[in-house]
């Protein structure tokens, strides 16, 4: 997402936010199709759904940004938290240990909440479908927790890290150790002791950007190519943005 500066009728200029393909420069890299879906969502409704199905997008596109840092983050603690130089001591410190989980929990909850704005963009589409995303899968097939088996691993290790904070980080492992007290209203973990690899944990995020594509690909194909939407351009560093009306195919092309 960008800020940028528009003029309105008031006569002062207003700092908004703006989809990144909004702005001419932000087409000029390799787009996945659920970035061209939130900023073409709403073209597939009308009057006050309009609207809101296009804020709800700019929310999901913040949640799927968070998706990619918090993994970077998780990623780069690992990376430093290693075996303690000296084994023998009594006493050693639990912070990166900590500063790991928190990086674990802030990138689970991150998917989370993508899969639950996902879920209430699709409700806009299909008003018939339930409020959450556990209820709508029972509904909508692409969203079908047991044919993707990977949510189902994702809601229990999720569920567990949030509520109650049971995971200990493995390191020498490659894994995080996820203590389950009770198999009610899980899928996949088993009661006890579940070490959980980290390579797991990594998949999650490549995992959720293909299931959005899926979604994206499949209501992008209802979108008038033809459909007018509004585009800017940067004239200069210091220079106002200029305004331009394009179609939405030319929107549409760079995923082809």
């Amino acid at each position: 997402m960008k800020l940028v500066r528009l003029p309105t009728n008031s006569g002062s200029d207003w700092w908004i936010i703006v989809h990144n393909l909004t702005l001419s420069e932000g087409r000029l890299r390799e787009l996945k199709p659920i970035h061209v879906f939130t900023h073409l969502s709403k073209l597939l409704v009308k009057g006050k759904k309009a609207a809101e199905i296009g804020e709800l997008s700019l929310w999901l596109e913040n949640k799927l940004f968070g998706v990619r840092y918090y993994l970077s983050e998780f990623k780069k603690l690992l990376a430093v938290t290693k075996d303690p130089i000296y084994r023998d001591k009594y006493v050693r410190d639990y912070d990166n240990e900590q500063k790991v989980i928190c990086a674990l929990e802030a990138y689970l909850n991150s998917i989370y909440t993508s899969l639950e704005i996902a879920s209430q963009i699709n409700r806009i589409l299909y008003p018939a479908l339930p409020m959450g995303f556990r209820k709508q899968s029972k509904k909508f097939n692409l969203f079908d927790i047991e044919k993707n088996k990977w949510i189902q691993i994702f809601l229990d290790v999720r569920s567990e890290i949030e509520h109650y904070s049971s995971s200990l980080p493995l390191i020498e492992e490659r894994s995080v150790l996820i203590k389950v007290k009770s198999n009610r209203n899980r899928y996949s973990l088993n009661k006890g002791k579940n070490p959980i690899p980290f390579a797991a944990f990594f998949s999650f995020s490549n995992e959720l950007f293909n299931l959005l594509d899926k979604w994206a690909n499949l209501e992008l194909k209802k979108i008038d190519q033809n459909k007018i939407i509004d585009s800017l351009i940067e004239t200069g560093s210091t220079t106002p943005l200029q305004q331009k009306k394009i179609k939405a195919k030319e929107i549409l092309n760079l995923l082809t």
